[in-house]
């Protein structure tokens, strides 16, 4: 993939100019808050008990909430990735100099989901440590374990939106069809004989897992991911084979 890493580079530094990475950051550190001082201020005013149980609550809600609107923030970050280029007539440039499309696609793919994946650490970090200095202490090594499944989930949801985004010129395009694919995806999980076998089913994962140490168990969905990680890669290389064939 030649220019692979140069491109990078270039990625991450439009990332940054754009403010892309701040945004990314600055939503999820705002759920954090939400998710964190609101029921803590409830929880002053009422009999609820605040242990280690209520602190894992306050987790949990994080994650599921940064499930279903960082899955928007996915939508919206990947809906114009390659289709903006190629409207704008970027990719052609580019393209024109000793840069493969390969090197080109994957790199805007990097681009995309490191903002969104270190937004959402950055949120996490601040609902762990606000969780912990409210409530108390609770284990970061499940807590990690969870967010980074739930981070995973986040990526396959801009890698669909991002294999749109590689197929048409309009980005509004784009993020529609990703945006009706993924209310779709929800219900799946109540197909039966075929719970855990759609990529969805990873936040549930991640919620069962999150009791591991807390007298939960795995929940038995460990082949969601290895078919959720070929959804990705099948994402990325087909963006790529439609990509190399659109007139820019």
């Amino acid at each position: 993939m030649t220019g692979f890493w140069t491109l990078v580079s270039k990625e991450l530094l439009e990332q940054q100019r754009t403010w892309r990475f701040v945004g990314a950051m600055a939503f999820f550190s705002a759920v954090a808050l939400l998710v964190t001082v609101i029921p803590f201020i409830v929880s002053l005013f009422t009999d609820i008990e605040r242990d280690s149980e209520f602190a894992r609550g306050l987790l949990e809600a994080y994650g599921g909430t940064t499930a279903t609107l960082g899955a928007l923030v996915a939508i919206v970050f990947g809906m114009g990735v390659l289709a903006n280029e190629r409207s704008s007539g970027t990719a052609g440039m580019v393209l024109s100099k000793p840069v493969s499309v390969a090197a080109f696609v994957s790199a805007r793919f990097a681009g995309m989901t490191s903002s969104i994946y270190l937004g959402f650490a950055a949120g996490s970090i601040v609902m762990f440590v606000l969780t912990t200095i409210l409530i108390g202490y609770y284990n970061a090594a499940t807590f990690a374990i969870y967010m980074s499944i739930i981070g995973f989930y986040l990526i396959f949801v801009s890698s669909m939106t991002f294999f749109w985004s590689g197929m048409f010129a309009r980005q509004m395009l784009a993020g529609g069809i990703a945006l009706v694919l993924f209310i779709i995806q929800l219900p799946l999980t109540a197909i039966p004989h075929t719970q855990d076998y759609w990529p969805v089913n990873l936040v549930l994962w991640a919620s069962n897992t999150s009791g591991i140490w807390g007298g939960g168990r795995v929940s038995d969905a460990w082949q969601t991911f290895p078919i959720a990680l070929a959804c990705i890669a099948l994402f990325v290389v087909g963006a790529w084979a439609i990509f190399r064939r659109k007139e820019l």
